[in-house]
């Protein structure tokens, strides 16, 4: 899987200036490759943000958004 990109929104849909970084790895237990986003949440106030993702397979994108609530 390749990223095309990846951003953080908030609850509304806006794009936030936090970098997302991706990588990916392999789960020994399951040779399954499996895609890790990671993004420093220290700098966000509680509530609901989205981590959406688009990657890449054989010339195939596919879009991903992962819903999260941060609670103090």
């Amino acid at each position: 899987l390749a990223p095309h990109y990846q951003i953080m929104l908030t609850r509304e849909g806006a794009a936030m200036p936090l970098v997302v970084t991706y990588s990916t790895r392999v789960d020994e237990a399951t040779k399954q490759t499996l895609g890790v986003a990671e993004v420093v949440l220290a700098p966000l106030a509680a509530g609901e943000y989205v981590l959406e993702l688009s990657l890449k397979k054989d010339r195939v994108s596919e879009v991903v958004s992962y819903g999260f609530r941060l609670i103090p």
